[in-house]
């Protein structure tokens, strides 16, 4: 026959506290806690309230994550380590990403609740984000070549409905620029403020400030990268044909040399010595000399699409399909290489320390230092095609296939994010006055300022944006 300490151990909670209730007399009993084991009494053991810290809050940036606190409380007031459940009423408004993590998605109100042993405690989230888009232009169809922002803040959007156009930093259109083309890739831009722009159909095209075609050069392939301008103002372009062409300022073909692979989505990075880097669909990344000679390759796992950056002692950063960014010195040899969960067709951003940031198919964005090792990962709801940009005060901008775009503080913080309807494939841009651009397959452009204090745009750093800087 069990004793009345065995009898409690045998017993469910609530049935021994039934016993203990029996006679006033009788000595609280101790317990064996079902889910810490620890011996208590009844009084300390049962739950009988829980509580949610804060109890209710105004969340005013969509994408901002917020810790709470859950608290099991007893009957004599002592608190009660347990696991909870954690949920939301309306995930449209907050959304439990970790227990205790709640992010806000949209404008509304929710309420959390965390709830262990039957019981359950709630706190009200308010969702009300003063973030806007300062103005939007809307396109035909969807973007997915990036934005270039010259230095006198005028934005120039491509768009694979064959036109170009010239935004003002207050968002009016100052002029279009039309062909039966369809534009990919990113314009560049010349001292002189001429614009440099290629289409699919292979021809890369030359306008005056105001819109004025100047000259057009045909690649003889189709084309998706961007152009990239060396220090004498040559412009380089590649193609699917795998040629890499130089071509002059007056539209005078100075070189060309074809790789043996395609020159993709790769665009050309042009270092301080001339070289050119670039990759290319035959897993090599190359390097050639400004007389169109070619000094090394470079092998990888997979296809190169991803455009190198160039840090200032001359180390060349890029990606490839076989989920690796690989750090390459001005030789050709390799220094070290840093492995992601899949492709990566993202290209690398520099920031102010060293620090390289770049996305990848696995759906987190990654802080690199300069050694090779991971300083920190962001985790969204979808991967990174798109490029970094590192804005003035060190804040890292990146689109990514959740529709959404997010601003990261140095550490990897989400300091905010901006839901668009459909991927976010281009890359960024900064405006002259800090203010961040971006364009969606949605079929809009968007120019968000309201949480930016003016800034003179990019970040002092070697390679703080896809082609380099404006």
């Amino acid at each position: 026959m069990l004793g009345t300490r065995g009898l409690a151990q045998a017993l469910p909670v609530s049935a021994c506290l039934l016993l203990a209730a029996c006679g006033s007399e009788t000595p609280p009993m101790e317990l064996i806690d079902p889910e810490t084991n620890d011996t208590r009494t009844a009084s300390d053991t049962v739950v009988v309230a829980v509580e949610i810290i804060p109890s209710a809050l105004t969340l005013t940036s969509l994408g901002r994550v917020e810790r709470f606190d859950a608290v099991a409380w007893s009957a004599t007031g002592a608190q009660i380590e347990r696991t909870f459940t954690w949920t939301s009423s309306d995930e449209d408004v907050a959304v439990i990403v970790r227990p205790g993590e709640v992010q806000a998605v949209s404008n509304g109100s929710t309420t959390i609740t965390a709830m262990t042993g039957g019981l359950a405690g709630t706190s009200v989230v308010t969702v009300e984000s003063t973030l806007r888009a300062d103005w939007t232009v809307r396109t035909s169809v969807w973007v997915n070549g990036s934005i270039a922002v010259a230095e006198d803040g005028t934005i120039y959007l491509p768009v694979p409905d064959g036109t170009l156009s010239a935004i003002t930093p207050d968002g009016d259109v100052a002029w279009v620029y039309s062909t039966d083309q369809a534009f990919h890739s990113a314009p560049a831009i010349g001292e002189d403020g001429t614009i440099y722009v290629a289409s699919q159909e292979g021809t890369l095209n030359a306008l005056t400030a105001e819109g004025d075609e100047v000259w057009t050069f045909e690649t003889g392939g189709t084309v998706f990268s961007s152009p990239a301008i060396g220090a004498d103002g040559t412009i380089f372009i590649g193609n699917r044909d795998g040629w890499l062409h130089a071509i002059h300022p007056n539209g005078e073909a100075r070189w060309a040399i074809q790789v043996e692979g395609d020159i993709f989505f790769s665009s050309p990075a042009v270092a301080e010595d001339g070289t050119i880097y670039v990759g290319s669909t035959d897993d090599l990344l190359y390097a050639v000399d400004s007389g169109g000679n070619e000094l090394w390759s470079f092998e990888t796992g997979g296809e190169v699409h991803s455009s190198p950056a160039i840090a200032l002692d001359g180390t060349v950063y890029f990606g490839s399909d076989d989920g690796t960014l690989y750090a390459v010195d001005p030789g050709g040899v390799e220094v070290w290489r840093f492995p992601t969960g899949d492709e990566i067709r993202s290209s690398p951003a520099i920031g102010a320390d060293g620090t390289i940031y770049i996305g990848s198919g696995d759906g987190l964005f990654y802080a690199v230092n300069p050694d090779g090792t991971e300083k920190w990962n962001f985790c969204c709801g979808g991967i990174f095609h798109s490029s970094p940009i590192v804005g003035a005060d060190g804040t890292i901008y990146i689109g990514g296939f959740d529709g959404s775009f997010y601003a990261l503080n140095g550490n990897g913080e989400l300091q905010w994010s901006f839901p668009t309807a459909n991927i976010i494939f281009s890359s960024p841009a900064i405006g002259i006055d800090g203010a961040v651009y971006f364009a969606s397959y949605d079929s809009v452009f968007y120019s968000i300022s309201e949480l930016h204090e003016p800034k003179e745009g990019f970040v002092e750093a070697p390679w703080p944006a896809f082609g380099g800087d404006r």
